[in-house]
């Protein structure tokens, strides 16, 4: 079971030879119909991550988050010296109509293309690993073996105290494999659930780099918060007229 971003539920499931992936209410546990992200969405994202490109196109993106980075500091340079300094960037402005059109567009946009140049450039790095690793943490497994018969689902106290809004990922146990315990994955770390007792027997926090990885991630994407993507929409939907 997976918890996106946006607060969708996904069931990954196997059924014989039959698999597939279900969006299911989080309320009811009903099934809302088979779940595949849209063709076209999966398309921008490469284009957006790599120009189709791969590990050439994500060298590419990196120069361009550093080119992007460039300009919008040297705009809002620009901008501050034309309106006669910091403290009066957001007076009124002279000039022609394309000007004044200019300087308004760049007092929206700058604040956002730098947010998003300097976040873009931090996950260009790390996906050209020219940064250490921010990998989610993992629950060490047992090493005592895990016995007893298995509680039903809804019986188990760690799923139980778990928070829908803080789950990522929860593993079932193989079927028939008793000794197979549930490993759960929520916004604090990841953790080992014994099967017979419900109790958390592992744990693992994330690290303050994945912590501070998840933040920039946020901050680039505005991924689970609407009005966060809308505002960075907006600042780049000024690229264009700029």
């Amino acid at each position: 079971i997976k918890r996106t971003p946006s607060g969708a539920v996904l069931v990954y499931f196997s059924d014989g030879d039959r698999s597939g992936v279900e969006l299911i209410d989080p309320e009811t546990a009903a099934a809302l119909g088979p779940y595949e992200p849209p063709a076209v969405m999966r398309w921008m994202k490469n284009l957006h991550r790599s120009f189709l490109l791969d590990e050439t196109g994500r060298i590419a993106t990196g120069t361009t988050a550093t080119l992007m980075l460039l300009l919008s500091l040297s705009g809002a340079f620009l901008l501050a010296a034309r309106s006669g300094g910091w403290r009066k960037i957001f007076h009124p402005v002279c000039g022609t109509g394309p000007q004044r059109l200019h300087v308004t567009l760049s007092r929206i946009a700058v604040c956002g293309l730098l947010l998003s140049a300097s976040t873009g450039l931090y996950l260009s790095a790390g996906s050209l690993e020219l940064i250490p690793d921010a990998a989610e943490a993992e629950a060490e497994f047992p090493a005592e073996a895990i016995s007893g018969t298995p509680l039903p689902v809804q019986s188990l106290t760690a799923l139980q105290t778990t928070d829908l809004n803080d789950l990522r990922e929860l593993v079932y146990p193989y079927a028939g494999n008793p000794a197979d315990p549930y490993s759960l994955l929520t916004n604090h770390g990841a953790g080992i659930i014994h099967p017979a007792t419900g109790a958390l027997i592992a744990f693992e926090a994330h690290s303050a780099r994945r912590k501070i990885y998840e933040f920039i991630y946020l901050l680039h994407t505005g991924e689970g918060l609407w009005w966060l993507a809308l505002l960075l929409g907006l600042c780049a939907l000024c690229v264009p007229a700029l």
